[in-house]
């Protein structure tokens, strides 16, 4: 169900079908609808509490900020169904990220991960990535337009080493260094999983290309790099 397509903007109505477990919903999409906030958020989250059908959830450029996301990210740590969480476009900063890495740590179904163009600095980032290193599920993680720099953009290539389930990475469009494009290639080095990333608009200079390009040759598992 996308509210662009249908109209649909009555919240009630989509959260009676969420706790009555419609099979035939199994996508809700509510993209560019600010009047949504944190409270329903919490609204949102109570229903994934207990619902069972629906797999793919995009909340993109509403007002759903920390308070909101936390009351997801709680409530999808048992979640056994749901596979894809958008949440682009959206006030989420740093203080959202303890629940995110949690989830992150708990959930073992959820595959995509979207938190593009969100306000996450160096502390949430820094969650997010050592979280990153305990899960075995999460294929796509988009976290490009954000306000991660130097010890964020460190601590995910780091993690790098660590995780074997994430396909791609996002962290186009942030303010990295050459330092971290060589903590990032590294990472990459023990890595066996990663197959796409982008460092779009990173600030990437001679050093961190250098680096990157050994690294290319000594993985077989990268094949798509954007810089």
């Amino acid at each position: 169900v996308s509210t662009q397509s249908t109209g649909m903007t009555d919240l009630g109505l989509m959260a009676r079908r969420f706790a009555e477990n419609d099979p035939s919903l199994t996508t809700v999409c509510l993209r560019d609808k600010p009047a949504l906030g944190d409270e329903d958020g919490k609204a949102i989250a109570a229903v994934l509490e207990i619902n069972t059908a629906v797999t793919s959830l995009t909340l993109h450029h509403t007002r759903i900020g920390d308070l909101g996301c936390t009351e997801l990210m709680n409530a999808i740590r048992g979640n056994t169904t749901l596979r894809v969480l958008q949440l682009s476009r959206n006030p989420i900063g740093d203080s959202a990220c303890a629940a995110i890495a949690e989830c992150l740590r708990r959930n073992q179904v959820l595959e995509e991960l979207g938190l593009s163009q969100n306000c996450i600095g160096e502390v949430g980032s820094t969650l997010i990535a050592v979280a990153m290193e305990d899960n075995a599920t999460l294929s796509r993680l988009d976290l490009s337009r954000n306000r991660i720099q130097v010890s964020g953009g460190m601590a995910l290539g780091a993690g790098l080493a660590c995780n074997g389930a994430l396909m791609s990475l996002n962290l186009g469009h942030n303010k990295l260094s050459d330092a971290v494009v060589v903590a990032v290639a590294a990472g990459l080095r023990q890595n066996s999983t990663l197959m796409a990333l982008n460092l779009d608009c990173c600030g990437v200079g001679d050093t961190g290309a250098s680096a990157l390009a050994q690294t290319l040759g000594e993985t077989n598992a990268l094949t798509q790099l954007c810089l």
